[in-house]
């Protein structure tokens, strides 16, 4: 029966079977484990059942009532159990009612054992008391041993079927890939001959299958790359080892094919080499984009040389990936020495430089830079450079452009406009002296005179007969040309410089003029400010007074105003003034273009004295002026 079976199912079911038949066994069983329950579960009996199995409680393996049976204890022990007397043997207790029922009077479970583990147990039930002497012992120990033996058998078969299906389907899978894969595959013997490629590899060398076998392949190499190719396979079959290689197939229409070659040794159970596995890629689109990119990169670098701005790549362990010839005019260095180096060791210290942070900066937030910054060289020499620092995936790209000249140039024309604003200052002090000169003297001679000589014109009026009627009407007259001349006087020294803004300050002369601008225009002004008495350097009341009265000037001559805000504010620092209309506006951008010398002359004012003047004002939107003067010590 063992030699028959191939399978567990027709072995059980036999060997209970046998047992019975042949044995004379009241009832045979045979039971595996369940690992998940730790049951013994029937999977084949014979003779007086009756539902036995099925209806006594489940014998289990472990140390349990109902694990402590012949059966639970020969699994869990690993030998035979006999139970010679059911009816007076405490642990058939659970089971005993049963086992009597059917006329089972003895009984004994052997352990089932495959590959050294115990799996289950062939259990024997007789109707006789103290059936089980030593010879049936012996016999029943070498039936179960059989039946181990024959399960292991089958196992064995069924795991040689299993590899031997298994080496099939990967044969064939590993021919199903080999004819359908996108490389080229190829397989030789252990001297290097071809014995197997796939229709790929015929696809990319131009060659049949016949054509490739043995050394046939390498009649499809180019001449050129024959002596490596050969030089290079023949090394690795002699080392055994992996074979790597690009060369170039010419295909029989005469077009060129670049590969990458790539075998690896194949080795039986012993180790030892009996071929080679490889593969044939096809890298020809590969190597045209490499010629094209080595063109590219060649313009790249022939264009870069010829900028005028320095050009310098570093990756982030700052060396050197380029550098154009530009950078080599602006600083010490050749190309050979900036690239053989790292940026700290050609520009020792530059760690602790504030360029040093800013690149350090780009490269942590990925985020490009524009800057001026000058720059100190090893020898101690120094330029500005206007750098844009760009980084990407490699490093930072850097454009330098060497503009020392523009900041001399910058510094020359900054130095000419602090003397232009000097000078400016200078005039307008001058301007306003000028003004307080003419104006007294317009005041102490000509006022005086004038005064003077309607005096005498009212003396002699007085004196004169009221019948000279005509007299009397000329002497009027003149007295009233006299009034006329005294009021244009007056005017006059207040354009010149108010005698309010010498007499009582800034705040009264400002306050006076808004007044006149309301009697002369209809327009009215709102006066803010939190200030009670100003005392500060005459040139500053002078400043916001003459912005103060060009800008009421432009507003009664341009702006159509309906209304007009003043703000003045003192702080510890700063003299603040805003003016503000609701009036027609304008474009700022007309300032530049016309000639705005009332815009102009109030900007040059306020800077002149280091000061801030802003406009803001747009078409249909009025106007607004602020200006901001700092008091340094000329607060008084």
């Amino acid at each position: 029966m063992i030699v028959r079976t191939t399978d567990q199912e027709t072995l059980f079911k036999e060997a209970c079977r046998i047992a019975v038949d042949l044995g004379k066994f009241s009832m045979a069983w045979i039971g595996l484990v369940d690992d998940a329950t730790q049951h013994v579960v029937p999977m084949a009996h014979a003779g007086q059942n009756e539902e036995y199995l099925s209806k006594i409680k489940p014998i289990s393996i472990k140390e349990v009532p109902e694990g402590l049976g012949p059966t639970g204890s020969a699994i869990r022990e690993g030998k035979y159990h006999i139970c010679n007397d059911i009816k007076n043997d405490p642990q058939m207790i659970p089971w005993k009612e049963a086992a009597l029922g059917r006329g089972y009077r003895s009984s004994m479970s052997l352990p089932i054992i495959k590959f050294g583990k115990v799996i289950g147990a062939f259990s024997f039930y007789a109707p006789a008391k103290d059936f089980f002497d030593e010879t049936e012992i012996a016999l029943l120990e070498e039936a179960t041993g059989d039946v181990s033996f024959a399960l292991e058998v089958i196992e064995k078969e069924s795991m040689r079927m299993n590899a031997e299906q298994a080496v099939l389907e990967s044969e064939r899978r590993y021919q199903t890939l080999a004819e359908v894969s996108p490389v080229g595959i190829f397989h030789t013997d252990e001297h290097g001959n071809t014995t197997y490629v796939n229709p790929r590899w015929c696809q990319i060398s131009g060659l049949t299958y016949e054509q490739a076998m043995g050394d046939g392949w390498f009649n499809a190499v180019h001449e050129e790359d024959k002596d490596r190719v050969r030089k290079g396979w023949e090394e690795a079959t002699k080392k055994r080892d992996i074979s790597i290689s690009e060369y170039r197939f010419v295909r029989p229409n005469g077009s060129i094919a670049w590969v990458i070659g790539q075998a690896i040794p194949e080795r039986d159970s012993e180790g030892r080499i009996v071929g080679y596995v490889g593969t044939t890629t096809d890298i020809t689109e590969r190597k045209k984009a490499e010629a094209e990119i080595a063109k590219s990169e060649k313009r790249f670098r022939n264009t870069m040389d010829k900028m005028l701005e320095g050009v310098q790549i570093y990756d982030y362990d700052w060396n050197c990936l380029y550098v154009n010839d530009a950078v080599t005019k602006q600083g010490p260095y050749s190309k050979e020495q900036i690239q053989a180096l790292t940026l700290q060791e050609n520009y020792p210290g530059i760690e602790s430089t504030e360029l040093f942070k800013i690149f350090e900066q780009c490269k942590a937030d990925k985020l490009s830079r524009h800057i001026e910054y000058e720059f100190t060289f090893p020898s101690g020499s120094k330029s500005w450079f206007e750098l844009s620092i760009q980084p990407n995936p490699e490093g930072l790209f850097i454009l330098s452009v060497d503009i020392s000249e523009r900041k001399k140039a910058q510094e020359v024309m900054e130095e000419t406009s602090e003397q232009l604003r000097q000078l400016t200052a200078h005039l307008l002090n001058v301007r306003e002296e000028e003004r307080k000169r003419i104006g007294r003297e317009i005041h102490d001679e000509l006022g005086q005179q004038l005064t003077a000589i309607k005096m005498d014109v009212a003396w002699i009026d007085k004196k004169t007969a009221p019948e000279n009627e005509a007299f009397k009407t000329k002497l009027k007259n003149v007295i009233t040309l006299l009034d006329g001349g005294n009021q244009s006087i007056r005017r006059i020294l207040n354009e010149l410089r108010p005698v309010i803004l010498d007499d009582y300050g800034l705040l009264e002369a400002l306050k006076w003029q808004g007044q006149q601008f309301t009697k002369n225009t209809g327009i009215p002004i709102s006066f803010k400010t939190t200030e009670t008495q100003i005392k500060i350097a005459e040139e500053i009341a002078t400043c916001v007074f003459r912005v103060f009265q060009e800008a009421l000037t432009n507003i009664t001559r341009y702006a159509k105003a309906g209304k007009v805000v003043i703000s003045l504010d003192i702080d510890e620092d700063n003299v603040l003034m805003n003016i503000e209309d609701d009036g027609n506006g304008f474009d700022p951008e007309l300032t530049k273009t016309k000639k705005s010398f009332g815009i102009l002359g109030m900007k040059e004012r306020v800077v002149s004295l280091n000061g801030n003047f802003d406009l803001v004002t747009a078409p249909g939107s009025g106007t607004k002026i602020r200006i901001s003067l700092p008091l340094k010590e000329n607060k008084i």
